[in-house]
């Protein structure tokens, strides 16, 4: 899905671990943006909505006219996207052709040929594949203290789109030892930046993941 517009200026080097921590930063803002404009959308009565004006306008901007600065969310998140492949130097196919599923689902919506109801469904779907191929990239970055730091605040979120305790799952899965070992991870990275204090308050955050001690060695 092509995209037009250039909202945050990334490191030359987009080979650098920097550069690819805020590729995925912003990719997961813009996904959870997008979650949340097609929940609004789920709850706006039909007859408050006119599909052909306001899809454009929630969901993809620049549909109507490509050089527009309204700023559409799925413009971004595929701004952001392309930044990710890029930094990780990946041939990834599946999450462009996601995105161009839901244009072409919101297109059909704009030009009256399917219901406000089954984009909807749509979108879920497709939202939830696009999060699934994200899960290589955020292997990657597994270490990371801010896409951790990321994850950790926005969990309540995510996992109210992708399922219960999806975010708990994927954090358990890159740190098998036990929380004690995020917890290390984590303190580590901000210590070693300097940024010791803003780390210790932001520890407890980790007390409201819902961690299963079965899976683990917790002390």
């Amino acid at each position: 899905m092509r995209n037009l517009h250039s909202w945050s200026i990334f490191p030359q080097n987009f080979g650098s671990a920097t550069s690819r921590s805020l590729a995925i930063l912003f990719t997961l803002q813009e996904y959870l943006r997008s979650r949340g404009l097609l929940k609004t959308l789920e709850k706006t009565p039909l007859l408050e909505i006119d599909a052909k004006e306001h899809i454009d306008l929630w969901l993809f901007s620049s549909l109507n006219n490509p050089l527009t600065q309204r700023e559409g969310a799925l413009d971004k998140l595929c701004f952001y996207t392309q930044i990710m492949l890029k930094t990780f130097k990946s041939e990834d196919k599946k999450i462009p052709d996601l995105l161009e599923k839901m244009r072409e689902a919101i297109i059909r919506v704009r030009d009256h040929l399917t219901s406000l109801a089954e984009l909807s469904k749509e979108l879920q779907q497709t939202f939830h594949e696009f999060f699934l191929a994200l899960l290589p990239f955020l292997q990657g970055l597994r270490t990371d203290e801010n896409v951790l730091l990321y994850l950790i605040e926005h969990h309540e979120t995510f996992n109210l789109y992708l399922g219960k305790r999806s975010i708990e799952t994927l954090l358990q899965t890159f740190f098998p030892s036990g929380i004690h070992e995020l917890r290390a991870t984590l303190c580590e990275g901000y210590t070693r930046r300097g940024f010791s204090d803003f780390y210790a308050g932001k520890e407890h955050l980790l007390d409201a993941l819902e961690w299963t001690p079965s899976r683990c060695n917790t002390p």
